[in-house]
């Protein structure tokens, strides 16, 4: 440890967030979403179309930001980590919009915009697979089913993680420990299956001719690293405005090198599915990336991984700059940019003549992206303000995390 070992922690209370901010975010969030509801119900067939591309844009969006602090909050425990405790309120906030919100979205897809979306599900469409059992199982009831099916155990679980996460102690700390720990195996167990399943199922089945079995993978690995950038720029926002949230530079340089890990493990997962593919060279696999090579869309395909890899690594590579504001909001921004630009590419070229019309997004794929953000930031809020302390003063690690008695103390 380095200067003095802090014994007794304040309580701070809560997060001192007005009900104002809150339900503002959320009004936000209505008025963005009632124009895209204009925008999915009103006009031609290819606004129609573009409009439901930017709600699958923004659902995957937040749903991955939630999921992905879900899936950190669990790792923490299966592998008994002290370094997050001050900042765990973070992360739980996060994943609770899975359950508090974040379900809606892509339900809402399934249900209204399967046909739409999904050139599998059509009736009448040409289609290699006619009567075979892949077929059946991208037909609309089925492909409806496993959206709402797939969403559904994710929030659940997530429900039960949070749960465990906010559980206090009482005089049982071994006991907590132990509950904690089984939840998270539970939960990533869990997890690994069915986020997969979700990736594949609900953006890759959008080109129902196309597969790849690190999908599920690309989809995690970039999740994760965003919202990892989230709970950064949270930490900071909670820093400027509560003296009393201990968020400290040992905590700031472990999430820096979380950071810059999953950003390289992101690239490698996304060069070796694009190696693999541009190697075999089977039709079937290559024209995904062909078609992002055209109508301008190649532009996005550069811009993924100079945003999501090239600017975070060597920006947090100097050790200083892992302990500096400015350097973490710079990676936190060109990540969460860069993870927009990921979906856009994923959704936007999938209709040739939509790739061409649609290059960059509308106005009505931009206020639908606003509308869920605002229901996102309803929901962290509302979590963050809703706990009894923003510092969990009942974990009996929080001590252990604040001296730093890890790794990097």
């Amino acid at each position: 440890m380095h200067g003095h070992a802090i014994k007794h922690v304040e309580d701070p209370g809560p997060a001192r967030i007005s009900p104002a901010i809150q339900y503002g975010l959320l009004g936000i969030g209505i008025v963005g979403l009632l124009v895209f509801l204009y925008g999915a119900f009103t006009g031609t067939e290819a606004s129609r179309y573009n409009a439901w591309n930017g709600m699958m844009v923004a659902a995957s969006y937040f749903w991955f930001l939630s999921m992905g602090a879900a899936a950190f909050l669990a790792i923490q425990y299966v592998v008994g980590a002290k370094w997050f405790i001050t900042v765990k309120r973070l992360p739980e906030a996060l994943a609770a919009f899975s359950y508090k919100g974040g379900f809606v979205f892509p339900i809402i897809i399934a249900v209204l915009a399967v046909t739409t979306l999904y050139s599998g599900a059509r009736p009448g469409t040409d289609y290699p697979y006619e009567g075979t059992v892949k077929a059946f199982w991208l037909s609309a009831p089925v492909q409806t089913a496993k959206m709402i099916v797939y969403t559904g155990i994710l929030a659940a679980a997530t429900f039960v993680l949070v749960g465990a996460s906010r559980k206090s102690a009482g005089r049982d700390a071994a006991g907590l420990r132990t509950y904690r720990e089984k939840v998270s195996i539970a939960f990533l167990i869990v997890f690994t299956f069915v986020f997969s399943f979700w990736g594949w199922e609900i953006l890759m089945s959008l080109e129902p001719k196309w597969f790849s079995t690190m999908w599920g993978v690309y989809c995690f690995s970039g999740g994760f690293v965003s919202a990892l950038s989230t709970m950064m720029l949270l930490s900071f926002w909670l820093r400027s405005k509560y003296p009393g949230y201990l968020a400290e530079k040992r905590q700031l340089y472990d999430m820096g090198t979380y950071v810059m890990g999953f950003s390289t493990f992101f690239v490698y997962i996304g060069f070796s599915q694009f190696m693999l593919i541009w190697y075999a060279n089977i039709p079937d696999e290559t024209f995904f990336y062909l078609k992002r090579y055209e109508h301008g869309w190649l532009l996005f395909t550069l811009a993924i991984p100079v945003l999501k890899w090239l600017i975070p690594f060597f920006v947090l590579m100097p050790p200083k700059c892992r302990t500096s504001i400015l350097a973490h909001v710079i990676v936190a921004a060109c990540i969460l940019g860069g993870q927009y630009v990921d979906l856009w590419w994923t959704v936007g070229p999938v209709d040739a003549e939509q790739a061409q019309t649609y290059l960059w997004p509308s106005f009505v794929n931009i206020m639908t992206f606003i509308g869920v953000g605002g229901v996102f930031g309803w929901s962290v809020t509302h979590s963050l303000a809703s706990e009894a302390s923003i510092v969990p003063v009942e974990d009996p690690d929080l001590i252990s995390s604040i001296n730093g008695e890890y790794l990097h103390a």
